[in-house]
Formats: structure tokens, sequence, C-alpha cells
């Protein structure tokens, strides 16, 4: 007689910066197959999210997100995350497709529920070096925040409305995936201060802080269901094609991936 194929809980490992910039980071297009082949067995009871991302694109978590969110609501599958090392900005909108959120360690933050825009301002430099910018447009708003140009207030006020915005949108993800836990004021949630994972759990941020993922999926599911690992598989032709990628673009979106590591201390 054939044995009966065990239940099992697909794994998919969210790791990295929220951006399509380097190979590491974490973007929709790129997690999609992963995505399916999570929800897509018969015997998947649960799919568990592993975190470790310090945010990234507001768009690209949102639509990482809502997908995860459509494939549980498609197949029935209820989805649970956990944070390993930081569950920040754009990674804590990851955990929050989850129905609930643990952390792996007491140290692991999470939080960071604001929104920022950065960059350089450069007019003096290219003046100190004889520098002259030359820029043609049709639409008198085409170019804002220039950063070769002296900053304008009308274009700071533009950026500061869409920054409200998004943070709008964050915030309504927030308090609809955790209505009814959270025991923190909205203004200080929302400041974009960050925590470690035994503050944030008074607060609600997270569920509970587990020993590790393996132990709490067996308390939940029983001992014998299988945890599966979901891997990107390369063939050689994917393989070779991404070795031949820009090396000088690769370097760059490694430099912006430390900075946004390094805020956390990571």
């Amino acid at each position: 007689m054939f044995k009966k194929s065990k239940k099992q809980i697909s794994v998919l490992k969210l790791y990295g910066v929220i951006n399509k910039g380097g190979k590491k980071s974490l973007y929709l297009a790129g997690l999609k197959k992963n995505i399916d082949k999570a929800f897509e067995c018969k015997k998947t009871v649960a799919v568990a999210l592993l975190i470790n991302s310090p945010g990234g694109s507001p768009a690209q978590s949102e639509m990482i997100a809502n997908y995860v969110r459509e494939k549980s609501r498609e197949t029935k599958i209820p989805v649970i995350s956990f944070v390993e090392d930081v569950a920040a900005s754009g990674g804590y909108w990851l955990a929050l497709a989850g129905e609930d959120i643990y952390a792996l360690s007491k140290s692991s933050i999470v939080g960071s529920l604001g929104v920022l825009s950065a960059g350089f301002g450069l007019e003096d430099f290219i003046k100190k070096h004889g520098i002259t910018r030359r820029v043609y447009t049709a639409g008198k708003n085409k170019v804002s925040n220039d950063p070769f140009q002296a900053e304008k207030e009308e274009d700071i006020a533009r950026m500061r409305v869409m920054l409200a915005e998004i943070h709008k949108h964050f915030k309504d993800w927030v308090l609809s995936r955790r209505e009814g836990r959270l025991k923190i004021s909205e203004e200080d949630l929302f400041s974009g201060e960050y925590w470690v994972a035994s503050q944030g759990l008074p607060m609600g941020l997270i569920d509970d802080i587990v020993v590790s993922m393996e132990h709490k999926l067996h308390e939940l599911y029983g001992d014998k269901v299988k945890i599966n690992y979901i891997e990107a598989k390369k063939g050689f032709l994917s393989s070779l094609l991404s070795a031949k990628a820009s090396m000088a673009e690769e370097a760059i979106a490694e430099i912006k991936d430390v900075g946004v590591w390094n805020k956390f201390g990571l």
C-alpha cells in the first residue's frame, strides 16, 4: 500500500531590500513563481513567510503583500509571518500579509512605519567645477527635485504631499491587518520609530516571540507536518544571463542596499 503523503507547510524566504535594483532585491516579478509554487500543492496547510528585510519600495511592498493575500484568499491557505533580524518599513508591510506575526528573537527589529525620500544637493559641486546644467522639458513640472539645481519650495511641498499620501496607504494597511491588537497610539506607531521585538510585543506589532519557526509550525500543525522551503531554481541559460548582468549596476544596487541595512545596525 502507498503511504499517504504528509501535509506540508511552504516556507517563502523574503530576504533583502525591496526594490527592482540588484539581483538580491525583492520585487513581485522576481517572486511571483515562488509565491505561486508555495500555494499550489493540495497538501499545503499553511504558507510561512520568513522575513529579513529593512524595507525599500512602497509600491513593491504593497504589490508583493497584495499578491500573497490574493493567493491566500483563492486557495483558503492561511499565511503566517516570521521575523528574523528585521522586518521594518516595507519589511513590516510584507509581514502584515500574514494572519499572525512571530519574531524569532527578542532582538528582532520591527516598526519604522514611516516614508522617506532622500537625495543630494550637488548644485554647488557642479558650479565649483565649472559644469553647466542643461535641461529642456515640455511641461513645467517635468523636472523637480533636481539634485543639480537649488531646491524649490513648490517641489518640496509637492514631495511632502506625495509622501503623506503614501504614509496614509501604509497606515491603512497596518490598522486593517492589526485591527484589535494594537496597544500604542497612532501618533507613536506611525512616527517612523522602530523597536526590538520585546518592545513590539506589548505594543501589538507582533503576536509572540518564539523559539524557532519550525517549533512554532509543529506546535500549530502537528509534529508530522512537512516543512518545505520554496527555492528558486535557475536553469543553465538564466544562470548564464545573470552572470552577464552589468557589474556596475549590481555594485550601485549593493551600495544602496548597504545603506538601508545600516540604518538598523545590520
